[in-house]
C-alpha cells in the first residue's frame, strides 16, 4: 500500500510537539529518577530534540530551554513564551527565556507566571524552598499533567508521560468517564485516570514535600 507524502508529513508533524517531563523527590535515588525521565520521554513521543537535566533530588526534561535557579534548583519550560515586561523580555532575548524565567522568580516568586504570555508550559523546582510550581498558559493551549505519589511528584505533557514514571497499571476515574460521555471532555483539574491532575489555564500548582495546592 502507497502512503502520499502529505500523509508522512502529517504524521510527522502531529509528533513535532513541544514539551516537559519530569520526577521530583528529595529522598529519590538520582540514578532511578533518569531512568524514569527517560521512560516519560519515550511515552511522551515527540520527534524534537529534548534536553535532559538531573540534580539531586530531581530529573526533567524538556523540548525548549532550561536554566539554574541561583539558590538551588531549576527552570524548565516549552512553547512560544515570550514577556511585556520590558527587563525580563531584553534578558530573554538575549539569554534566552529561562535564563529571563529564573531570574523573574527571584523577584516574582509563583506571580512569575502572571508576566508570561504566549502558549508554554513550565516547571520550575526549587531545591532550596523543597517546592514544585507547575504552569501552562492562559488558554490552555499547552497540557501538564502530573501525578502525586508520597514525596514523589511526576509532571508532563501528557498523560501518558506522566503516567509512565509511576507503578501500576492506571485504572479509570469514574467522574472522568462520566464528563467525557456527557461532556466529550474530561475538565481539569480532572483526568480520565484516578490519581492523575491536570493543571487548569492560569492555575499554578504549587508542590512540596508534604502537599499538593493550587
Amino acid at each position: 500500500m502507497e502512503h502520499s507524502s502529505d500523509a508522512v508529513s502529517i504524521n510527522d508533524e502531529t509528533f513535532r510537539r513541544h514539551g516537559i517531563t519530569g520526577v521530583y523527590s528529595p529522598i529519590g535515588d538520582r540514578s532511578a529518577q533518569q531512568a524514569t525521565v527517560a521512560l516519560m520521554v519515550e511515552a511522551f513521543r515527540t520527534k524534537l530534540p529534548v534536553e535532559t537535566r538531573s540534580e539531586s533530588g530531581f530529573a526533567v526534561s524538556t523540548t525548549g530551554m532550561a536554566h539554574p535557579l541561583l539558590h538551588g534548583g531549576l527552570v524548565v519550560v516549552a512553547g512560544q513564551p515570550y514577556f511585556r515586561n520590558k527587563a525580563l523580555a531584553d534578558q530573554a532575548s538575549l539569554q534566552g527565556i529561562a535564563a529571563a524565567l529564573a531570574t523573574g522568580y527571584l523577584d516574582y516568586s509563583q506571580a512569575i507566571f502572571q508576566q508570561l504570555y504566549g502558549s508554554f508550559c513550565c516547571a520550575i523546582i526549587d531545591t532550596s524552598e523543597h517546592r514544585v510550581l507547575l504552569a501552562i498558559d492562559r488558554l490552555g493551549q499547552n497540557s501538564l499533567y502530573y501525578h502525586s505519589a508520597g514525596p514523589a511528584l511526576h509532571f508532563g505533557s501528557s498523560a501518558g508521560a506522566a503516567l509512565a514514571g509511576t507503578e501500576g497499571v492506571p485504572s479509570l476515574a469514574d467522574q472522568g468517564i462520566y464528563n467525557y460521555l456527557y461532556f466529550h471532555m474530561v475538565p481539569s483539574p480532572g483526568s480520565i485516570y484516578r490519581g492523575l491532575g491536570k493543571i487548569p489555564p492560569r492555575i499554578t500548582l504549587y508542590s512540596t514535600t508534604s502537599s499538593v495546592s493550587w
